[in-house]
């Protein structure tokens, strides 16, 4: 947390069904707050296995040839070990990225199971959710303070850019 003020874990929970437990420990080792979340999971689909292989280095390693996208094969010759070797989850992560503000809110980002865009739930410093923000998958949340959000976008070229937005909630 900013300035000293504990830490925050976040952590699968599913002794209630599909949930994420989000503790947040303060800086004298007391718990400020722990609170449990429901989500639904989502499938880890084919094509979200070769748009995630695609994004990462794994990608990288095949060469491009006619009929496969962003170079990662699309056969079943590849996709059929890396799903037989146990290594892989049946649905997706709850929680793919974490970002606490200096307002002491909470990010929580979610991946869609298609399309271009990430959810962020945030939390309040007690755990009360504010809300959901949705951004471009391509935009990572940097830092939040009051109502700025400051995110960071990689173009096709790899080059980063500074994103903010004003974030309101509710009637404010």
């Amino acid at each position: 947390m900013p300035g000293g003020g504990g830490v925050v874990v976040v952590r699968e929970d599913d002794a209630a069904g599909p949930s994420v437990l989000v503790t947040h420990i303060g800086p004298s080792a007391d718990t400020v707050f722990s609170r449990s979340y429901s989500y639904s999971p989502a499938p880890l689909t084919d094509d979200l296995l070769r748009r995630a292989l695609s994004e990462t280095e794994v990608g990288e390693m095949f060469p491009m040839q006619r009929g496969e996208r962003e170079g990662v094969p699309e056969s079943a010759e590849f996709e059929g070990p890396v799903r037989r070797s146990g290594v892989l989850p049946e649905t997706l992560p709850a929680v793919t990225s974490l970002v606490v503000g200096q307002d002491e809110s909470i990010w929580l980002r979610r991946e869609e199971q298609e399309g271009e865009f990430a959810q962020w739930t945030v939390l309040d410093g007690t755990g009360e959710v504010l809300g959901v923000v949705t951004l471009p998958r391509r935009q990572e949340v940097v830092a939040v303070r009051g109502a700025v959000m400051v995110a960071v976008e990689e173009d096709e070229l790899g080059r980063a850019r500074l994103v903010r937005y004003r974030v309101t909630w509710g009637a404010e």
